[in-house]
């Protein structure tokens, strides 16, 4: 009985001995035992788990990191100008010395740390993953909405890889595309590391897979 689920399960896939366990913020990772996902069967295992390069992470916090201190800038500049609003009406200084500045920057704080948390958020949880019995595409656009796309290892046709900019090039990084079958439903995996790997990867799974179960009857 315990056989017939290991062949059912697709060990011809992989070996237990394999797994291992998997720092949770890595970008690319084969064979993790303690990464699981929702709706996982008992006897599937994860082969590989993907998200984003780290360092569009990092270059998307820098970006917002760079327009933190805006206001202190716009206050440092207009103090510096010794300009006046309104005709003279209300001094830089009253201004900057209200409570109306001080609503500004809480507002502006609060905007700036929402978009580290979003940027995080989605780097975070928006993975793709494959197992011994299918490919899952795992996208979170916000804490409550999240849309989840899967299909089987025996549906993938093709995979193509491209590597676009500098940016890509210097950090081995690429974009790939996934066909199925029908034609129905592409995969889209962006700025992922070492792209070429990846592919290679999941067309052997695909190939070992199809040639265990052999040619489809038509």
């Amino acid at each position: 009985m315990t056989e017939n689920k290991q062949q059912n399960g697709g060990h011809i896939l992989i070996n237990p001995q394999q797994l291992k366990k998997v720092n949770p913020w890595t970008s690319l990772a084969s064979f993790p035992s303690n990464i699981h996902v929702d709706g996982q069967n008992p006897n599937e295992f994860l082969l590989l788990f993907v998200r984003e390069h780290k360092i569009i992470l990092i270059g998307n916090l820098l970006i917002y990191s760079v327009v933190l201190f805006l206001p202190q800038i716009i206050r440092s500049l207009v103090l510096y100008l010794d300009t006046d609003f309104l005709g003279g009406f209300l001094s830089s200084i009253t201004f900057f010395e209200s409570k109306w500045w001080t609503l500004i920057n809480l507002a502006w704080y609060s905007y700036i740390l929402t978009g580290y948390f979003n940027i995080f958020f989605r780097w975070f949880y928006n993975i793709n993953i494959l197992t011994t019995e299918r490919f899952m595409d795992i996208d979170f656009t916000s804490i409550f909405a999240n849309r989840i796309e899967s299909a089987a290892i025996t549906d993938i046709e093709d995979i193509k890889d491209e590597q676009v900019g500098i940016i890509q090039s210097l950090f081995n990084m690429g974009n790939l595309t996934l066909l199925t079958a029908s034609g129905g439903t592409i995969f889209s995996l962006n700025n992922v590391p070492k792209s070429y790997k990846i592919r290679d990867f999941i067309m052997d799974v695909t190939i070992q897979v199809k040639d265990k179960k052999g040619p489809k009857d038509d």
